[in-house]
């Protein structure tokens, strides 16, 4: 309990703890200090650079995907440098190239095998089952791989016909058999009379003219030859033609049409997307069978824009070296192609040393600024300067007046023994 004698009490001067005032001041200064530490020295690695590895060779075996693994490696523990964001597109970019039309003309060519061995044992109904069964197969494959095939199932498909006596189907088969090979001959010498003959009644028979309405999206290819772009609509001679739609996002599609002459045929073409790996692949073989530096550039810059990457490491084995070229993207320090070179012995073992056009060039290390913190002290009221001066100057103001009383002297002062009491008036002046 305070005294009342003593008035209020004060807050005490003096203390270890922090005004919220000045903790606020605290909190602003170290967040500037710790941008500014961020923005000298901590974004090296939000800033790497992608880099697409890729191999440019399609054979299975190569030296230059041993070195692609290599260099992914290094990518990943890299500075500047980084390995691409999907694992998928990587691969995809160095394993050996998978064939989608591998399994589906194995599948067309063992049942042509199976037709030819039903033909020689005159079982003609079966030929014609099991040649359209490998045409059939052969609707999800690329139309340069497919159409020399599904010219020969065609083929065979006529001879059973002809043998069997239904000789209009037979040279129907056999038309189309000439447009999907124009250059095919029939040997006398290798096949019966009744063949030969409906094989050059079929290719001197006169076409009326029809046409194909190709509800799809993509290269349309009628008959093996790439014919246009659809939707769209396409003029063929009446008769059965075979439709093959290719799109780089889709898998092969197609269908086997018959035009009625002076008649619109439909081909409804939806095939399914295509995995990713398969796009990337497409994208690699591009760039791997570019004719001259202006497709090279273009596909360069398609197939780096697929996968997400700012710069490429291409490689390739010629004369039984690896050979390298990189490519530099937007903002790269060599941007473009770079020069080809073989590897040699010492990069091989060093395979860092393959990176180095692509890293960019070295700064100097800023250091942040240093910015001086004055204490804060919390002085004693006797130590504040106020408090000093006032005593000082209460001190000098206290000599002066000794010093002036001092010389004033005795004689300097009247007495008045009377003052405060009332006196009787005399008259006397």
């Amino acid at each position: 309990m305070v005294p009342r004698t003593l008035g209020p009490a004060l807050k005490v001067p003096y203390s270890k703890g922090m005004s919220p005032a000045m903790a606020a001041r605290w909190a602003l200064v170290c967040a500037l200090i710790g941008a500014m530490i961020a923005s000298f020295g901590g974004t090296a690695h939000a800033e790497r650079r992608r880099v697409a590895v890729v191999n440019l060779d399609l054979a299975d075996q190569s030296a230059a995907k041993t070195m692609a693994d290599r260099l992914d490696g290094v990518l990943s523990a890299h500075p500047d440098l980084d390995r691409l964001t999907s694992a998928t597109d990587a691969a995809a970019l160095k394993d050996p190239i998978e064939d989608p039309d591998r399994q589906a003309l194995q599948t067309a060519r063992d049942f042509l095998a199976r037709a030819e061995a039903e033909l020689v044992a005159f079982n003609y109904g079966s030929v014609v089952m099991y040649t359209e069964t490998g045409q059939k197969a052969l609707l999800s494959v690329s139309p340069p791989a497919a159409a020399k095939l599904y010219a020969d199932l065609a083929f065979v498909r006529g001879q059973a016909l002809v043998s069997d006596g239904r000789v209009p189907d037979a040279l129907a088969s056999f038309a189309l058999v000439a447009r999907l090979d124009p250059e095919r001959t029939v040997d006398p010498k290798r096949f019966l009379p009744d063949v030969v003959k409906a094989w050059a009644q079929a290719k001197a028979l006169p076409a009326q003219p029809g046409s194909i309405t190709v509800d799809a999206v993509g290269r349309v290819w009628i008959d093996g030859v790439d014919t246009g772009t659809a939707p769209g609509g396409f003029a063929v001679p009446e008769g059965p033609h075979v439709v093959w739609v290719t799109d780089p996002a889709h898998d092969t599609g197609g269908e086997a049409v018959t035009v009625t002459a002076n008649q619109v045929a439909v081909a409804t073409i939806k095939p399914p997307d295509a995995p990713r790996s398969r796009i990337v692949q497409l994208a690699r073989t591009a760039l791997a069978k570019t004719p001259d530096a202006t497709a090279r550039a273009g596909a360069m810059n398609q197939l780096v824009k697929l996968v997400g990457a700012d710069d490429a490491v291409l490689l390739h084995v010629s004369k039984d070296k690896v050979v390298v070229q990189t490519w530099g993207g937007r903002g790269s320090r060599s941007p473009g192609f770079g020069s080809l070179y073989a590897l040699r012995a010492s990069d091989l073992e060093k395979p860092v040393e393959i990176l180095k056009p692509l890293e960019p060039p070295k700064q100097d290390v800023v250091e942040p600024p240093v910015i001086p913190v004055k204490p804060i002290v919390v002085k004693k009221w006797y130590q504040r300067r106020p408090v000093q001066l006032g005593i000082a100057a209460g001190v000098v103001a206290a000599v002066v007046g000794i010093y002036f009383a001092a010389r004033a002297g005795a004689d300097s002062f009247s007495f008045n023994p009377d003052f405060g009491y009332d006196q009787p008036t005399t008259g006397r002046r």
